[in-house]
């Protein structure tokens, strides 16, 4: 036997050791069932099974715990790995819209299991972002942005799970000075959302309706936090990026909208990779206290990609507070932002809650896939009809 070989068999007796052998067997029967696929990182391409996380696993820390919570904790954890992976009946994974979990960054994955099946997302510190750009007007399909996070949430919780709080982020005040947006139309726009979605998480899934929290990035000026720390991503983003990174991140968007990506860039690490106090406040009122995050789970659409190399490539070259906490992404199957009305045509939440119908013939085909998928999924929830409920919702807007 080699010694790279003997080294893995001592993990795996360490493991087992920790962990139990059954207990070892199950989680890797959990794994083994995923049908999610891994993209980036050497494995990109591959379906996430149990050789991409059992080293991990065997690695993984387990917190103290006594005989009673070891108990509950071995009943837990391949239940937990199962929500993460969105493993169930054929129709889970379609239902949830994510077409992947990042491979430069899914090793997280087993530690992140194992705290949430020994603490619960409160306790651990675990959350879930998923992060609107600012805008001046948001359409409706923008709802179908929650839905994979929330539907993430929603089977934690029904296999026993206390849930990780899903942070909504509005990201209104870097789009304001990036883009040059009317302040207060932006954000306007991301509290007439976030009033919406909190109504309709309440009706189509009530399971996790105190698990949400909708936050805002604070005000970019001379002094602030958020504009320091701004300049100090980018400035090492420009440093360090690697040249087939830089080419790609450069060359997304058009009309002269490229020039702008290194700041989104820069922004993304901000909310996805970090924790640093000042940054983020919340954006409504009367909703449950701020989780501070000791482990970041994101989810984000296709245009999401690149932002992503950029993280996982320039986080070795910041500060600490930028690679201490663990992170995990999913990306789902939007294929334009969700929070920007789609070329062609779209429906604006504004116009919606104004009575204009749904025609899914008045949208662009990109559009119409969330839209569909929205429809597709609130149908079988709630005591009332989306079409009903946007109605009264808009009725008690204009009252």
């Amino acid at each position: 036997m080699g010694g790279t070989e003997y080294l893995a068999e001592i993990k795996t007796a360490q493991s087992e050791i920790q962990l139990g052998k059954k207990l070892v067997n199950r989680c890797k029967n959990s794994f083994d069932n995923s049908q999610l696929k891994l993209a980036g990182g050497q494995f990109s391409g591959y379906i996430a099974k149990s050789p991409q996380f059992m080293p991990h696993l065997r690695n993984a820390e387990l917190p103290d715990m006594d005989t009673i919570e070891r108990g509950s904790f071995n009943v837990r954890l391949p239940k937990v790995y199962e929500g993460m992976l969105f493993v169930g009946d054929r129709t889970l994974l379609e239902e949830s819209y994510v077409d992947a979990v990042g491979g430069k960054d899914h090793h997280n994955l087993p530690q992140i299991g194992v705290q949430l099946a020994a603490e619960g997302g409160v306790t651990s510190g675990t959350v879930v972002r998923t992060v609107f750009g600012g805008t001046e007007e948001m359409p409706l399909r923008g709802i179908s942005y929650l839905l994979p996070p929330l539907i993430y949430l929603e089977q934690l919780k029904e296999k026993g799970i206390v849930p990780p709080q899903l942070q909504i982020i509005f990201a209104n005040n870097i789009s304001v000075t990036l883009n040059h947006l009317d302040h207060e139309r932006a954000t306007d726009q991301a509290v007439q959302f976030a009033n919406f979605a909190h109504e309709y998480i309440r009706e189509y899934f009530p399971q996790v309706s105190e698990s949400a929290v909708f936050l805002e990035d604070t005000l970019i000026e001379k002094g602030s936090v958020i504009r320091d720390e701004l300049i100090d991503v980018y400035r090492t983003l420009k440093t360090e990026l690697s040249p087939e990174t830089r080419d790609a991140l450069l060359g997304k968007g058009n009309n002269g909208s490229s020039r702008l990506n290194p700041f989104y860039g820069a922004a993304h690490l901000l909310v996805h990779d970090t924790s640093i106090p000042g940054m983020l406040v919340p954006l409504v009122e009367d909703q449950p206290d701020v989780v501070t995050p000791q482990a970041i789970i994101s989810f984000g659409g296709y245009q999401e990609g690149i932002f992503y190399d950029v993280r996982q490539e320039i986080k070795p070259h910041l500060r600490e507070e930028y690679r201490s906490l663990p992170t995990l992404q999913y990306f789902t199957k939007h294929r334009v932002p969700p929070y920007y009305m789609a070329r062609g045509g779209d429906y604006s939440l504004d116009a919606t809650l104004q009575g204009v119908r749904y025609d899914g013939g008045k949208v662009a085909k990109t559009a119409q896939y969330d839209l569909g998928y929205l429809h597709e999924v609130t149908r079988t929830r709630g005591t009332i009809d989306f079409a009903d409920f946007v109605a009264q919702h808009g009725e008690r807007m204009a009252a």
